[in-house]
């Protein structure tokens, strides 16, 4: 083979697309993962991924890397591998366009229209699968407007539970409170009309969505779901909720009440912002290339050595 290096992403990816470059003589074979091992996802599970993994992990030339520091605590653990066998590269993100498209403005404004007397908008952008937990979101919404009638919601992104969610709204009284904006590529502007978006999944890799939206300039709150802790500065640009699989709703109105009606730090997310630069340093976009270079051309253990050993003594 005249390949040096082999990269190869994804679960079921890395255990073939490796077995066959180790085949082919590739000398370097990285295997990126991208979430939480599928020992953890029993969905995704296969009998066969526990035996294979630990075989290529016994193989020289066979690096790890992951897009997070939990994900790679979680496989280190799964498959008995240290975890400095393990790079970390974070995944890098760029602001979005804020521009709408046509359909996009009359939605919106339609819809504000129609809620006029909101004081606050939150949101969310996920696919609508039993991961992301589409319904405990409604649920949230529902217990929230309890609290804090005065207040509408925008959900972007589309999947097969939609309707689910659609018809809960329904049966909560709270569906005129909900605008279900379906699939969308103007993400970018939807995200400029939430005061703070919140993220609700039981599994995650790592979230860009988190990322995205504090670009956008809008705090955030998730559950702790795979990487997703490592996406902002707890107390600061968001929080964390305790829990992922049943997290606690009258903590989370709690907490996003108190990120809706923050109006300090304005510049939070502006260059220069502690904010901004948090995002930066760790999940620009030239960061992330200068740390997939770093791990696959010259095989350092981890592309921002100093970032991830204080996420280590933190774990």
């Amino acid at each position: 083979s005249e390949t040096d290096t082999a990269s190869i992403w994804q679960d079921g990816a890395c255990l073939f697309g490796g077995l066959a470059a180790l085949m082919a003589g590739v000398p370097q074979v990285q295997l990126a993962i991208r979430g939480l091992p599928p020992s953890m996802r029993r969905h995704m599970f296969r009998p066969e991924y526990e035996v294979l993994y630990r075989a290529l992990a016994q193989v020289p030339g066979v690096t790890f890397v992951s897009n997070s520091l939990s994900a790679a605590r979680a496989y280190s653990e799964w498959l008995d591998v240290p975890l400095s066998r393990f790079g970390i590269v974070y995944n890098g993100v760029q602001p979005m366009a804020p521009e709408p498209s046509l359909h996009c403005a009359h939605l919106w404004q339609e819809f504000a229209d129609r809620t006029s007397d909101a004081e606050r908008t939150i949101g969310g952008v996920f696919r609508f699968d039993t991961d992301k937990q589409p319904t405990l979101w409604i649920r949230f919404a529902a217990r929230y407007l309890k609290r804090h009638p005065n207040t509408r919601f925008v959900l972007v992104g589309g999947g097969r539970l939609l309707p689910n969610a659609e018809e809960l709204a329904e049966e909560l009284g709270i569906k005129d409170r909900i605008l279900f904006v379906g699939r969308s590529t103007r993400v970018g502007f939807w995200m400029t009309k939430m005061d703070v978006l919140v993220l609700l999944s039981r599994y995650e890799g790592l979230p860009n969505v988190l990322l995205e939206a504090q670009y956008m300039g809008v705090r955030v709150v998730t559950t702790p779901a795979g990487g997703a802790a490592e996406c902002l500065i707890d107390g600061t640009t968001g929080y964390v909720l305790e829990c992922a699989e049943k997290p606690d709703l009258e903590q989370l109105v709690a907490k996003v009440h108190s990120l809706s009606g923050r109006t300090e730090d304005r510049g939070l997310f502006e260059e220069g912002g502690i904010g901004r630069t948090f995002l930066d340093t760790h999940f620009s976009i030239p960061t992330m290339l200068a740390g997939f270079v770093s791990t696959t051309v010259a095989g350092l253990p981890t592309a921002d050595g100093s970032f991830a050993d204080q996420l280590r003594q933190v774990a």
